[in-house]
């Protein structure tokens, strides 16, 4: 799919499901990854992250009881994802308040619930923190902290075990920092980009560039 884009290596953006899906792009592309942006994602999904997310959502779910019903809101990220959309659907509506640091004081995303689609994909176990070290792209990872699923820890694994990889936290974010701080997202995203790039489309910078030039200079982040 790049290859129809573009000839040269590309900056790959991926959030959520579709960090993993970069991250698997870094691994086995590093000559097609120009620079790697790892955004609300982890190196690892099983057993024991499903059940941290779970807990960290089911006390956001109680903080937050006088606007929602929790024990809806849990039940909801218990049940099965199903097949279809309309499932799929219903089931992020639920839970859709938590993926924000406080939903309800942004009128704005008000009316996400109810309209926002979710489509259906398999809840499978995977785990790259052995292959992270090999990848070569700049990188720079990004997270919310009130992310329940892809918080602060995750984020932290990735920026230690990736070279020269660097770590931008949103204070005031959960799962969308693009929405909830915009302005500094889309700053970040690209002095990011212009620094990988150095200003020639297609020309990668080393990783230990990328954290010398970081070093020099830290109030961009």
């Amino acid at each position: 799919m790049i290859a129809d884009f573009s000839d040269a290596p590309v900056l790959v953006l991926g959030h959520g499901h579709g960090g993993f899906v970069a991250q698997n792009h870094a691994l086995r592309r590093p000559d097609r990854t120009a620079g790697l942006i790892l955004y609300a994602t982890a190196p690892v999904v099983d057993q024991h992250t499903r059940a941290a997310a779970r807990e960290k959502l089911r006390q956001y779910a109680l903080a937050h009881g006088d606007r929602t019903d929790a024990e809806a809101m849990v039940a909801a990220y218990d049940r099965p994802t199903g097949q279809w959309v309309h499932e799929t659907t219903a089931r992020l509506w639920q839970i859709l308040p938590a993926y924000f640091a406080d939903y309800w004081r942004r009128t704005e995303f008000a009316h996400l619930l109810g309209a926002l689609p979710c489509w259906p994909r398999p809840a499978t176990d995977f785990d790259l923190r052995c292959a992270l070290p090999s990848i070569t792209a700049p990188t720079m990872v990004v997270a919310g902290v009130h992310d329940f699923e892809f918080g602060p820890e995750p984020a932290e694994m990735l920026r230690s075990a990736i070279p020269g990889a660097v770590l931008a936290e949103f204070s005031d974010s959960g799962h969308f920092p693009h929405l909830e701080e915009a302005e500094r997202f889309s700053h970040m995203v690209l002095e990011f980009a212009l620094r990988v790039s150095d200003g020639v489309p297609g020309r990668p910078r080393r990783a230990s560039e990328m954290a010398s030039t970081e070093r020099q200079d830290a109030r961009w982040w």
